[in-house]
């Protein structure tokens, strides 16, 4: 396709062809209803059209000579002289295009669409004619694209000569982005980029924040802030914003400095600007602190405490309910007052139709006069509701009350560097932070506060190439903390991981039901099989089909005698100690719950094997890394309670589970023994000695902090343990309401 039409009349029958050529180019790929930016003068590359829409366009008004690389079309950028511009996009079509998210992040900032709008000339092969190039139409729309154009050649500036890492735009906000995160000033800004500059003499970075700030500015998401009287009589917003003058008082809109000369120019500072104020709400101090009962509480001052409490909560019960008659144990009296009714609207008009507003501030401050309670006013009724109504409306209190305002407003108010104006840094700190989050999403491997690494880190340290089987049999979970030290493996500590190992491997399933159906008659436990399957995937090597021959050749030689052994390991999202290591500390890591597949036998007798998950409670003892050929394996040592037997493990009435680890498992050097599993396997149970009876311990079950169970992982089910829940009513007796409805009748 030649790009010399783009010159030729509009009425030539080479243009409407070419430019029919062209739309169809930029709509390639795309559906029947969707748009793409239209380059006629009228849209100047700034408005979505269709394929007829544009075609229209296109034909009555003049193609842009200067737009010679279609880079908002579709086509992409060649850095490159020899690239004549008759070009075909064809030609360049092919070429592999890099996907650039600084070019990205701007692009999306400023609106600007298209298949490869990321591909952005830069400003010597951008070379349009004055007359000929598609100007915006005002002077707001003219200085949005000489800002994206220099965000455009910073974001390909590099930092320094010979640097790929960095651009100077992006440089400049990961730099700011650790500003907003850890809540540095400007002066340390300036002061770090003063110490950046003076120790890189040639890289492009700015000498003061004031300077980087220019550059992170241009991305948009700006406030306006609106001039308002300084009485409080109007806004210079919408019809009023051309206006020098309040139309109520005919104050200025400008401050006024007599000392100033007349001649001498300054910029015009607004004499008040619309903030968000502090507003008073509801006196919660005296006796009429309710806003819903009003002037129905009954409210009690406390001498002692000098505080208020409300009384006869009574009222808002059914008419019928025995506690209303109750004197004994409540105040002495019976309670037959109905509950709050809401005010309708026409009283509520009566109660406030003769208060006066006054806007504006007022001339002189009233003094504060202790009023009694029929003089003073209602201005809460409008916010009177039923407090049955307000639960219904408003739902589970967590979702309404005020902590996470208050939180908020905190956060807010970090965001104040300068105390004489704090609404302005409160809004440059929110508005800095937007920024940085919407940048955030186009940069990798940075730390927002939306993807912080957890309180526990327990990403795997990758610095060891496997194989893909490899990793798809024996994944990386967890990391080790702390130091570790060398440990050789008891020939049976050896066998005991080794055949946990093979038993929870799948590969392996086949040759362990060989095992059993074999041994069924002979033998009824399988924790001996560890040998005789290594043997037997030994003998039929020649057998295996090449994925799974190198994993289970590992498998068959067993693990290294030597092992590396620590004292801390994450996994899970949490954070496992020792038991030797929690005997010095506050805190306790070292409970492990797991639910294991156990076999049993109803009796000696029985030849039916039964399967089923059993919950086993431990502490943890050891952590040791197998070293198979090729890969390791993290494993849990533990001293496990007698899940199985009554007398390690019961639940109460309520329902709450008790551990006895007076009584353990797997506790001899014997092979038959299991006190081993595999790390991933562990979850983290914390302890609580029951003081009731002595040695047993109450399991509470944990949860890490920032991990969500979305009901993908149905294995492991842990019951919810009940809490008793009270009855009031069986509080009372039949015979304190019989006493005190007789007394209510003699009387």
């Amino acid at each position: 396709m030649d790009k010399s039409w783009i010159i030729k009349p509009q009425s030539s029958i080479a243009y409407q062809k070419r430019t029919q050529e062209f739309i169809d180019f930029a709509f390639k790929g795309a559906k029947e209803n969707d748009v793409v930016i239209c380059p006629c003068k009228r849209c100047g590359f700034r408005k979505l059209k269709s394929r007829s829409d544009m075609f229209d366009h296109l034909s009555w008004s003049p193609f842009p000579q200067g737009y010679t690389m279609w880079i908002h079309h579709g086509e992409s950028f060649v850095r490159s002289s020899t690239i004549s511009p008759s070009t075909t996009p064809s030609m360049v079509e092919d070429t592999n295009i890099v996907e650039e998210p600084i070019q990205n992040m701007i692009n999306d900032a400023f609106g600007v669409y298209g298949n490869h709008a990321n591909e952005i000339p830069s400003a010597s092969n951008l070379e349009i004619e004055q007359e000929d190039y598609v100007m915006p139409s005002s002077t707001q729309e003219r200085n949005e694209a000489k800002e994206y154009y220099e965000l455009a050649r910073e974001g390909e500036q590099p930092l320094y000569e010979g640097c790929r890492r960095y651009s100077r735009l992006s440089f400049l906000v990961k730099l700011y982005h650790i500003k907003c995160l850890c809540g540095l000033s400007e002066k340390e800004m300036t002061m770090i980029l003063e110490l950046i500059k003076d120790a890189f003499e040639y890289a492009n970075i700015p000498s003061s924040f004031y300077e980087a700030k220019k550059s992170i500015t241009k991305l948009g998401l700006n406030y306006v802030k609106i001039p308002a009287c300084p009485n409080g009589c109007m806004l210079y917003w919408g019809e009023d914003e051309e206006r020098e003058t309040c139309k109520n008082c005919n104050t200025s809109k400008w401050k006024t400095n007599e000392d100033v000369s007349v001649n001498k120019k300054k910029k015009k500072i607004p004499a008040k600007v619309l903030r968000l104020g502090s507003l008073s709400g509801w006196n919660t101090y005296t006796g009429l602190a309710c806003p819903s009962c009003n002037f129905q509480t009954t409210p009690l001052h406390l001498k002692a405490s000098r505080k208020w409490c409300f009384m006869g909560h009574r009222h808002f019960l059914d008419r019928r309910h025995r506690f209303r008659l109750n004197k004994i144990r409540f105040n002495g009296e019976q309670e037959m007052r109905s509950p709050p009714r809401t005010l309708s609207g026409h009283e509520v008009f009566e109660k406030v139709k003769d208060v006066e507003v006054i806007f504006g501030k007022k001339a002189v401050k009233e003094k504060s006069v202790k009023r009694t309670r029929e003089e003073q006013p209602i201005e809460g009724d409008s916010t009177q509701c039923d407090p049955t109504k307000e639960v219904k409306l408003g739902g589970p209190v967590h979702y309404r009350w005020m902590y996470p305002v208050e939180r908020y407003l905190g956060k807010l108010k970090s965001y104040v560097r300068n105390k004489a104006k704090p609404e302005g840094s409160i809004a440059e700190g929110y508005r800095f932070e937007e920024i940085l989050t919407f940048c955030s999403r186009y940069l990798e491997n940075i730390e927002t506060r939306w993807n912080q690494p957890g309180r526990v880190d327990d990403d795997p340290i990758d610095d060891i190439q496997t194989a893909s089987r490899v990793a798809e049999l024996f994944p990386r979970v967890g990391k080790p903390v702390g130091g570790s030290s060398y440990y050789t493996l008891t020939p049976t500590e050896k066998l005991q991981a080794h055949r946990h190992v093979l038993t929870n491997c799948p590969i392996v399933d086949d040759y362990l039901k060989q095992f059993r159906s074999f041994t069924q008659n002979q033998m009824r436990r399988s924790q001996r099989s560890a040998t005789e399957i290594d043997k037997k995937i030994r003998n039929n090597l020649d057998n295996i089909h090449r994925p799974d021959k190198d994993v289970l050749i590992s498998l068959a030689h067993g693990p290294f005698d030597k092992v590396k052994i620590f004292t801390a390991f994450n996994v899970n999202g949490f954070k496992f100690r020792t038991l030797e290591r929690d005997n010095i500390l506050k805190t306790q890591n070292s409970g492990v719950f797991g639910m294991f597949g156990t076999r049993s036998y109803s009796s000696n007798s029985d030849t039916q094997m039964r399967f089923g998950g059993v919950p086993y409670y431990g502490r943890l003892i050891d952590i040791i890394v197998l070293s198979y050929d090729g890969f390791t394996v993290p494993m849990f040592k533990c001293e496990w309670a007698n899940t199985i037997n009554p007398r390690g493990i019961k639940i109460d009435k309520l329902g709450f589970t008790s551990i006895n680890f007076a009584r353990l498992l797997h506790t001899s050097e014997h092979e038959d023994n299991e006190p081993y599993i595999q790390a991933s396997e562990a979850h983290m149970v914390f302890y609580v000695d029951d003081e009731s009876e002595q040695g047993w311990s109450i399991p509470v079950h944990l949860k890490p902090r920032d991990l969500y169970d979305m009901g993908g992982n149905d294995e492991i089910m842990t019951p919810i343990e009940p809490y008793p829940s009270q009855n009031l009513e069986q509080i009372f007796s039949n015979d304190d309401l019989g006493t005190s409805a007789t007394n209510d009748d003699n009387s």
